[in-house]
């Protein structure tokens, strides 16, 4: 929504074996490592878990995830692929294009 200064973004996993507590989120800069989000709590252990975070507009592009539970905070794991907030993007090119926007064609624009 116009004027907004942070969008609320929901991510899911698994967790097993021994792991309990809760698990946490960082997201940091892809450019730098400067953290824009320390560590939070967005759920609790479980076989699959889901939870979301306030993130704030990133100001130099792209961001990444890390997790970790905090029975086990020395294993932390990545998201692989970064991603932005507060951005707008457009796809410009050839007809088949159209159908990552066209939600009757059944593409979305963006998913995390």
């Amino acid at each position: 929504m116009p004027g907004e200064t942070s969008r609320n973004v929901t991510f899911s996993g698994t967790a097993g074996g021994n792991r309990s507590g809760q698990v946490q989120v960082q997201v940091y800069y892809e450019s730098d490592g400067e953290v824009l989000v320390d560590w939070r709590s967005v759920a609790t252990v479980s076989a699959s878990w889901t939870g979301s975070v306030s993130i704030p507009r990133t100001s130099k592009g792209w961001v990444q995830a890390r997790f970790r539970c905090t029975s086990h905070p020395n294993d932390i794991f990545y998201i692989a692929e970064p991603f932005a907030v507060g951005y707008k993007i457009g796809i410009f090119g050839q007809s088949q294009m159209e159908y990552t926007l066209r939600p009757e064609a059944g593409g979305t624009i963006l998913t995390t």
